[in-house]
């Protein structure tokens, strides 16, 4: 199991400043930074579990997902994140006829 960082309502994901103020005391990460981790790094799911709604930033509410495997998508609509692994995919296979 993995775990990824998403944003679960309209808006944008962001991080509060006591979530960015928590990266950088704990990790050394600056404000202008985070947005450069990748969702699944650990520490940034750190920050989320941590400080729960408090890491929330103005137009965002962070969750943390747990997914098998290590490969994942994150869909955008408007801000509101979900995750596709590629075990939800319904492929379509094309035969040879």
């Amino acid at each position: 199991m993995h775990k990824v960082v998403i944003n679960t309502c309209f808006g944008v994901f962001s991080l509060s400043r006591k979530g960015e103020d928590w990266l950088n005391i704990n990790y050394n990460i600056k404000p202008s930074e985070y947005l450069d981790l990748a969702r699944h790094d650990p520490r940034l799911i750190e920050c989320v579990e941590t400080l729960g709604s408090e890491a929330n930033g103005q137009f965002s509410e962070l969750a943390v997902l747990k997914i098998p495997g290590n490969k994942y998508k994150i869909y955008d609509y408007d801000g509101y994140e979900s995750v596709v692994i590629p075990e939800k995919i319904d492929w379509i296979t094309i035969t040879d006829e």
